[in-house]
């Protein structure tokens, strides 16, 4: 059985969610950014730019830790406009994607937003990547277009907008579904 946990992330958790972001950009975008880029990444970068938000608490951040291992990480902060909260972003570990691991990460960020009193939730990517599915299959409507430029090239971007007021959330049946696991879910 596995020990999971859906937790705070500590400054000790960047260098783990740097590994996250990397592989996961290895694979989630293959045909739609230019297939030299994620070979760029860095995960030392991240490594420094993880640890400074979550030092200076400048956004949320859970992570999804199973065996004492993170897998999983979501980020957002609230803000000021139509959109009241944004989810930055949301990385999951490619050989764990399917096993409903970024919808738990999703329904944590979303209740933290509901308890905050935040309305409409918005989350950039690129339009065709393989988690507009995902938003959609979640809740999210795809309402606002911009280009969103990653190492020197320009894409389509879609925003998937989420109306907190009438979105679900049912992360305890989402936990409950992972795979073998034990759950221990820790305060917001």
């Amino acid at each position: 059985m596995h020990q999971i946990e859906i937790r705070p992330a500590k400054i000790e958790d960047a260098d783990f969610m740097a590994g996250v972001l990397v592989a996961a950009w290895q694979n989630a975008y293959t045909g739609i950014v230019n297939a030299d880029y994620p070979a760029t990444l860095s995960r030392d970068k991240y490594s420094k730019m993880f640890a400074g938000i979550i030092e200076k608490h400048s956004q949320t951040v859970y992570v999804f830790e199973k065996n004492r291992s993170v897998y999983g990480f979501v980020s957002g902060r609230m803000e000021e406009g139509e959109y009241d909260c944004q989810i930055v972003g949301l990385y999951v570990s490619p050989e764990e994607q399917g096993n409903g691991i970024g919808s738990i990460l999703l329904d944590k960020m979303t209740k933290h937003f509901k308890i905050n009193n935040c309305r409409k939730m918005i989350v950039w990517t690129l339009l065709g990547a393989k988690n507009n599915s995902f938003y959609r299959k979640h809740g999210g409507a795809g309402k606002e277009f911009k280009e969103i430029t990653i190492g020197s090239e320009t894409y389509s971007g879609v925003g998937f907008v989420f109306d907190l007021q009438h979105l679900g959330c049912d992360s305890d049946s989402a936990l409950s579904s992972y795979p073998l696991a034990r759950v221990d879910e820790t305060a917001t």
